[in-house]
């Protein structure tokens, strides 16, 4: 009856904070357990895979998530923890990281261990590129451009015996990111019984991704897009999915590109007259540029005229070079044609794995042959 019980020292330390304000009552500090299972790292999935993810608690759990690289697959507060992950709506042939979080009734977390997945549902759209194409504010952007196979970027380099120009002031010229400013261009492969074609935006690789714009007729296979919220540096991802008797495909595989700031010619300027028929083009280096494409309009303005040389027509001339200037009637490039009034302007082309990625569109330059 008058004993003393003795308490292990941890208990009394505890108790003792406890009494003393120190710690809360019922403070939980022990995060729950969580693991994936039936699941091996390094395993191919495709169609809508079941997983079950095991999680316990010594108070309780609040909440059991399921997610892949940082796209939220869904939720759970109470067991059996089993959940679907739908890889269709993940592009065809990436790898994902799989894993679950669960959360305690205190706010204590804990993450399994991450599964790598390679993603892999090949009766789906091809997916052929993914490019975005940036207007400074005010300039009017070029029609639907067709596509037109761009030289690898390992290409590109100047000659060892070119000395390249010291860099220019970065141009003054800035892109708003409104509306028309910048858009996004995805080409795929025509699908075979495709009804019609649906195409979905990301901002990251694997998603989560989100349809944008109607659906597209099956006899077309380019689909372009603008948008007030995109802005310069920053990438938009793409996939696509095909409809055949009714039923959506699996995604495409997917493809990103990221806008270029603005670019600007140099010289001659915009209303030199009496250039002749062989004037030197120059434009500024552009940071993110690996080429640069000019264009030549037989005509005063960039909207209309008959363009000389065109990167997107196979019938034109592509030149694309690695240097920021061009002299006309050298062994670079043809002289103009006749005398007269003419248009002109450069694109800086930035590359990912030898594909064009990002196209910035310098302002249109007008110039005067003279009689």
């Amino acid at each position: 009856m008058g004993g003393h019980t003795a308490w292990p020292p941890a208990v009394l330390v505890l108790a003792l904070a406890t009494g003393c304000g120190l710690l809360p009552q019922g403070t939980d500090q022990t995060p729950p357990r969580v693991a994936i299972l039936g699941l091996a790292n390094q395993t191919t999935v495709s169609g809508v895979l079941p997983v079950t993810v095991s999680a316990v608690d010594d108070v309780g759990l609040q909440a059991v998530e399921l997610l892949y690289d940082q796209a939220l697959v869904a939720s759970l507060a109470l067991p059996p923890f089993a959940f679907t992950l739908n890889t269709t709506r993940i592009p065809h042939g990436v790898s994902i990281n799989l894993w679950a979080r669960a959360t305690d009734g205190v706010g204590n977390t804990a993450q399994s261990v991450p599964l790598a997945l390679s993603v892999h549902n090949p009766s789906s759209v091809a997916l052929r590129l993914v490019s975005a194409f940036s207007f400074p504010a005010g300039v009017e952007r070029v029609s639907s451009p067709e596509p037109y196979p761009l030289p690898d970027p390992q290409a590109l380099a100047p000659p060892s015996s070119v000395t390249p120009p010291t860099s220019p002031a970065p141009p003054s010229t800035s892109l708003r990111g409104g509306t028309g400013d910048i858009f996004y261009q995805v080409q795929w492969t025509a699908l075979n019984g495709a009804a019609a074609y649906r195409v979905y935006r990301a901002e990251h690789p694997t998603g989560p991704f989100s349809a944008v714009g109607s659906a597209v007729p099956s006899g077309q296979t380019v689909f372009e897009e603008t948008s007030g919220t995109f802005q310069v540096g920053v990438p938009a991802c793409y996939a696509v999915t095909g409809f055949i008797a009714g039923q959506e495909t699996a995604f495409s595989n997917g493809d990103c590109a990221t806008p270029l700031a603005a670019h600007q010619n140099l010289s001659p300027p915009s209303g030199a007259e009496e250039v002749g028929l062989t004037p030197t083009l120059a434009w500024a280096r552009h940071p993110s540029a690996l080429g640069y494409v000019y264009q030549v309009f037989d005509g005063a303005e960039c909207s209309g005229a008959p363009m000389i040389t065109n990167p997107y027509d196979g019938t034109g001339k592509l030149v694309l070079t690695a240097l920021t200037q061009v002299a006309l009637g050298s062994s670079e490039a043809p002289a103009l044609p006749h005398p007269g009034n003419y248009a002109w302007r450069s694109v800086a082309v930035s590359f990912v794995q030898g594909v064009a990625d990002g196209l910035s569109f310098a302002p249109c330059y007008t110039l005067g042959t003279g009689d």
